[in-house]
């Protein structure tokens, strides 16, 4: 499958019509990572937020996808992880040969052999990091970052404005004024917080594996 940016369009305007001050987080998280692998020709998607929404991290394109991440959480080391801490993107052919154990393992079981991890930022600043799982038959390519960068640019800023207006509503003097000015505002400085706890106790059923 031809990798163009064209096959993201739709997406990247839904997101920028987008207003943090109702927009639903799961909600755009969980289409968005479900939408992505369709639209580029990969497997799957998984989504790591640096600071929670609703005390929840990850979102991913389905079961399979979450569990690969839900791994590296959990052995506190992978490309996800890396992609999030650093900002790197990190590009990784073989995840079964190259990966943490554990994530290697459950890689070779699941068939998702390649990987894509990039940070989802914007001026600098991070709100997280994807990770993009390809099978033998659809792999993940470098390409890839480069068609994703306008979408991930466009995400992280609305979900730093969703992070300013959560601050400005614990803020005593903040109130509907400095909530809308927030709203109307770009995305401001965040850290990169730690982690939360597991979201997930056990492993997804086997995959069905593509076979054409």
């Amino acid at each position: 499958m031809a990798v163009t940016a064209t096959n993201l369009t739709p997406l990247v305007m839904q997101l920028g019509r987008a207003r943090a001050a109702v927009m639903d987080v799961h909600a755009v998280l969980n289409s968005t990572c479900s939408a992505i692998p369709g639209l580029l020709g990969i497997a799957g998607a998984v989504l790591q937020l640096a600071e929670p929404a609703d005390d929840r991290r990850f979102f991913a394109s389905d079961a399979w996808a979450a569990w690969i991440g839900e791994i590296q959480y959990r052995e506190g080391m992978g490309p996800l992880l890396t992609a999030l801490r650093t900002g790197r993107v990190l590009v990784i052919h073989d995840l079964t040969r190259i990966g943490p154990p554990t994530v290697a393992a459950t890689a070779a079981e699941y068939g998702l052999v390649s990987s894509l991890a990039l940070p989802i930022e914007t001026d600098g600043v991070r709100a997280g990091a994807l990770q993009l799982l390809g099978e033998a038959q659809r792999p993940v390519e470098a390409a890839h970052a480069d068609v994703l960068r306008p979408l991930l640019e466009v995400l992280a800023a609305r979900l730093l404005d969703v992070q300013d207006l959560r601050r400005a509503a614990l803020r005593p003097t903040s109130g509907a004024a400095g909530a809308a000015a927030a709203d109307r505002a770009g995305p401001r400085r965040v850290s990169d917080s730690g982690m939360l706890p597991s979201v997930r106790s056990s492993a997804p059923s086997p995959r069905k594996r593509a076979t054409d």
